[in-house]
């Protein structure tokens, strides 16, 4: 994870203080595979999972915009505030590999009659 301060700008209206974030980007391990771990056992082989750094947690913050030419702004934005290790495995995005397996038959609900 990462720290980031930034101005938020819409046009040529600029947000009067930065915003500071995280940014969750990247590979990562769980703390339970790290080197130094005592449960770690193997856990580097060439066809595991994918660990990827990804936002667990953000808020929603209010932020003013100031206009060079206009009236300020007051905008809502979502604020990463925290970041999770999750497990990805090779063929993720690929929406092919599940296919034929994840189309199940749809059940027509019968009617009672009294």
């Amino acid at each position: 994870e990462l720290r980031s301060t930034r101005y938020v700008t819409d046009g040529s209206c600029r947000s009067v203080k930065p915003v500071k974030e995280l940014v969750c980007s990247g590979q990562c391990l769980p703390a339970h595979l790290m080197p130094n771990s005592i449960l770690r056992g193997k856990w580097w082989r060439s066809s595991s999972s994918d660990y990827r750094c990804i936002p667990a947690h953000s808020r929603t913050q209010r932020i003013q915009l100031q206009c060079p030419n206009g009236p300020n702004r007051t905008y809502k934005i979502r604020v990463v505030t925290s970041c999770k290790c999750k497990r990805y495995t090779r063929h993720h995005n690929q929406s092919d590999v599940k296919e034929s397996s994840s189309k199940k038959p749809k059940r027509n609900k019968k009617h009672r009659s009294k």
